[in-house]
């Protein structure tokens, strides 16, 4: 905790967030652990993580009234957060191509350990689930210091370079391994009507990864709230627009 503290204080956050992890794997139920990771969580911009994590500790302890502080602070911040990323989306719609992608790839799924919710997890499982019959599907988890893990089968020198990359829950950007990745095609599964969270991740994948990028809406609902083209449906509906479109030469 001394030592996550210390890395809170000098603004180094994953390193803090990834220590606060580390003592409530040890103690599960510890409030300060809950309460300051909440706010490590609020610092990265993660808003749905911090409320959780600070409602959880709350829960332990409602006495405390630092944390119903930094609560009220984080449902404010992403109140007015999510109202500037809603009226900016409209301005990305020219680096997000409405089609599905071409198909015949292999296909990377990544999550992000950040998200920890059974939300994504449902999804992910879901969706490997419906693409039983596709070719050739890798699953990667992103850990909260970038390191991407072979999902079930620890790390893996042979990280994904090509293909189509499909990212699981818009509420990380690529970690430091896709500055050697060059994939055909990107798309970015929107799980929630987060339009920070998506507003973000289509800037640093366009930039970083594609010139465009596919969106997939997991409802109608998370699709009128991001507002920009894409596919939308459950992960069954995925994984047949995902095999769907024009067929990759040479696949």
């Amino acid at each position: 905790m001394n030592a996550a503290l210390a890395h809170q204080q000098q603004g180094e956050w994953a390193d803090a967030d990834r220590l606060y992890g580390v003592a409530l794997a040890l103690d599960p139920d510890n409030f300060d652990a809950l309460h300051m990771q909440g706010v490590v969580a609020y610092q990265r911009r993660e808003f749905h993580r911090a409320e959780s994590l600070i409602r959880r500790a709350i829960a332990i302890n409602p006495q405390i009234e630092a944390a119903h502080h930094n609560l009220n602070l984080v449902l404010s911040s992403h109140a007015l957060g999510s109202e500037l990323c809603r009226a900016m989306l409209p301005a990305l719609a020219i680096a997000c191509d409405p089609g599905a992608p071409a198909a015949g790839a292999e296909i990377q799924l990544i999550c992000f350990e950040a998200n920890g919710n059974a939300a994504v997890e449902e999804y992910r499982l879901a969706l490997l689930e419906a693409l039983t019959a596709a070719p050739r599907v890798r699953a990667w988890q992103q850990q909260r210091d970038g390191t991407l893990l072979v999902l079930g089968g620890g790390q893996s020198e042979e990280l994904p370079r090509s293909g189509t990359f499909v990212f699981i829950g818009a509420h990380a950007a690529p970690g430091g391994w896709y500055r050697n990745a060059a994939p055909a095609d990107a798309v970015i599964v929107c799980l929630e009507a987060a339009p920070c969270a998506v507003y973000d991740q289509i800037r640093a994948v366009s930039g970083e990864l594609a010139r465009r990028v596919h969106l997939w809406h997991a409802s109608d609902d998370v699709a009128a709230e991001i507002g920009l083209a894409g596919g939308h449906g459950d992960a069954r509906a995925l994984a047949a627009w995902l095999q769907s479109g024009p067929q990759r030469s040479g696949a």
